[in-house]
Parts: C-alpha cells; structure tokens; sequence
C-alpha cells in the first residue's frame, strides 16, 4: 500500500503578501518548496489539501503558483508536476479530505484545533507533520523515510 502525503500549500509550499504596487494580495515561492514537491511526488502518492481549492480541482493552486513566480503560464515540466498531485475534496475541515485509514502523513502550516482534536483521539498525531520554517520540508522528507523503512506497508 503506497503512503499518502497531504500537503498544504499556503504556508508550506507558498505564502501570501500584499502587493502593495498592485494593490493585490498575492504568493510568493517558499524556499525549497518546488524540490520538495518534486522529491514528494516521486516518492508518493500526494494530494493537494489547501483552502485554494477544495472542490476536486487543482486549477486555483496553480494560479496561485503563476502569481507568485510572476508567469503567465507554467512550464510544461511543472505543469506535469502539479497534474501528478491528486486534489482534495473537503467542506468545513481539511480533515474531512484525508484517508484516516490509510497510510498518510500530512504537511500543514496552521492546523485548526478541530483537526487537531480528530487526529488525537484516532491516534494519529505523528502524522501530522507542522511546518514552520523553509528546513522543515527536509527534515520531513527525512522523518517520513526512515518511519517507512520501520513500516511493512512500504
């Protein structure tokens, strides 16, 4: 059975600014964020688990990823990129869009205590991985590994 790795967009692998010349509320890139993705999606089977888009589209995280690289459109390796995450589906919760029965691991900025409270009452708090700065994606990539060379699911 392949691991599943939600991951959060804003806050993890963008950020939001003001753009006070455009009088806009834009993104840019975190650091390191692009090589992670990359990493992850070899790696994984990766979901997209953000407020942009909760509908089952990718469409608004990659407008998203086009304001903060200031590109009309992205390269086709990219785009091929970010076909390979699997959207979300979730209403009031990001919860509501992880297998709580798979395999997973997810990667969130700011989880909200609902979510919290879900995870530790199924016990399931370690896989929930809380990003609060540009290292933190290796780190992961490192935490995530070697738990997997400890589990007979991989």
């Amino acid at each position: 059975m392949a691991v599943k790795l939600y991951l959060g967009v804003e806050g993890v692998l963008l950020q939001r600014v003001d753009r006070i010349e455009r009088k806009a509320r834009g993104f840019e890139a975190m650091p390191y964020g692009l090589e992670f993705l990359s990493w992850a999606v070899s790696r994984f089977n990766c979901y997209w688990l953000t407020r942009l888009d909760r509908s089952g589209g990718n469409n608004r995280i990659k407008r998203a990823f086009r304001i903060a690289w200031n590109i009309p459109n992205l390269p086709g390796e990219f785009e091929i990129l970010f076909e390979a995450v699997i959207p979300t589906v979730w209403d009031n919760a990001k919860i509501e869009g992880i297998d709580l029965d798979s395999d997973f691991f997810w990667i969130e900025s700011d989880p909200d205590p609902e979510c919290l409270a879900i995870l530790k009452r199924r016990g399931l708090e370690n896989r929930l991985l809380i990003y609060k700065q540009p290292n933190d994606l290796w780190k992961f990539a490192c935490r995530i590994e070697s738990l997997g060379e400890k589990s007979e699911m991989w």
